[in-house]
């Protein structure tokens, strides 16, 4: 097993969380050397899916909380720094998505007999969500605006996309966020802060070269070719 950094995991509530991404990389550390094609697949398939819920929801939780003090008017500019890490973490989700739609097509055995477990894995990420929820807010811990109740209505709103990727059952079927002021931080697009206000995170004046549909398709039949066949 992977050792547990003591500084970082003091927090027992902080190890329950990552206990489904330690899983999958530690059985992935432990295959030994000559895994069979079939089980070297099913542990590929098990470290996509833990990133791509990592990322899609257990980060999305932290945000949340993140930026709902931000929204306070205290700790603004970690509340500005973190939101550039939130924007990645979303293009890093939105490429495991990517991802995985491939191996879909390139293993769909496998993949069809690893959606039970997918299912679960999903199930136990939004648990585990909930309960860092309560414990976030435990102990006299608040803040104006949100609560454990709305972290956890946004972490099921979060991973009802995450359903759909994995062709798994939703959870919740909630037709609007339940926390709004994230897309604010999330969407590059909703922010246009005056220059001389604060740290620039959000301006976007031709910093990003459109790609056409054929582009895109060109490069994932690349990736295609060099990693999957």
């Amino acid at each position: 097993m992977l050792p547990i950094p003591k500084r970082g995991y003091a927090n027992l509530e902080i190890v329950k969380r990552s206990n489904i991404l330690l899983d999958s990389f530690n059985n992935l550390a432990n295959i030994g050397d000559n895994p069979t094609e079939s089980d070297l697949r099913k542990l590929i398939l098990f470290c996509v899916v833990t990133l791509y819920l990592l990322e899609a929801i257990n980060f999305m939780a932290s945000f949340a909380i993140t930026f709902g003090i931000a929204e306070r008017g205290i700790l603004q500019g970690i509340g500005q720094n973190v939101t550039l890490i939130a924007r990645d973490e979303i293009l890093h989700a939105k490429g495991g998505s990517v991802v995985l739609g491939i191996l879909k097509q390139q293993w769909p055995e496998t993949f069809e007999s690893l959606r039970p477990t997918f299912a679960a894995m999903l199930k136990g990420v939004v648990s585990d969500e909930h309960t860092w929820a309560d414990h976030a807010f435990s102990n006299g811990r608040q803040c104006v605006g949100i609560n454990a109740k709305r972290i956890k209505d946004y972490v099921d709103w979060v991973a009802q996309p995450v359903a759909d990727t994995l062709g798994v059952p939703r959870l919740t079927n909630l037709a609007e966020n339940p926390l709004p002021y994230m897309d604010s931080y999330t969407d590059a697009s909703k922010i246009q802060s005056a220059a001389q206000e604060i740290q620039l995170t959000a301006y976007l004046v031709n910093s990003v070269k459109s790609v056409s549909d054929a582009e895109m398709e060109k490069t994932l039949a690349n990736l295609r070719e060099e990693y999957l066949n």
